[in-house]
C-alpha cells in the first residue's frame, strides 16, 4: 500500500510518495499532492532575511522559515517551563520530602 494511503485513508494506486521535512509529496500520474505541508507565495523584507539567514546560520529561504519556525516554538516551551518554575504548578520540588529523596 502507498505511502498516500496513510495520509488519506485510501489506497492510490501507482503513487510515488516522498518524505520531504515534516510532511510528504506524492505524484499520481502527472499530480502532485502535498501532505502535512503548506504551499504559499510571501512577500518578505530582504533585509530582515538576510539578518535571520546569518543568525540561523541557515542558507535557504525556506530553510531561513523552518529554522525561525522552530525557534518561535522552542522560545514558548522555554517561556512555558519558566513560568512553571517560577509558580511550581504542576511540581513537587518544593515538597521536603520528595526533594531529600532526590539527593540520595
Amino acid at each position: 500500500m502507498p505511502v498516500a494511503a496513510v495520509a488519506s485513508g485510501y489506497p492510490i494506486p501507482r503513487a510515488s510518495c516522498t518524505f520531504v521535512g515534516a510532511g510528504f509529496v506524492c505524484i499520481i500520474g502527472s499530480e502532485m499532492a502535498y501532505y502535512g505541508m503548506h504551499r504559499t507565495t510571501l512577500v518578505l523584507d530582504e533585509r530582515k532575511l538576510k539578518k535571520a539567514r546569518r543568525l540561523l546560520g541557515t542558507k535557504g529561504i525556506k530553510d531561513t522559515i523552518e529554522r525561525a519556525l522552530d525557534e518561535v516554538i522552542a522560545y514558548d516551551e522555554r517561556r512555558r517551563a519558566v513560568d512553571q518554575l517560577r509558580t511550581m504548578e504542576g511540581l513537587d520540588l518544593d515538597d521536603p520530602e520528595i526533594m531529600a529523596r532526590a539527593w540520595r
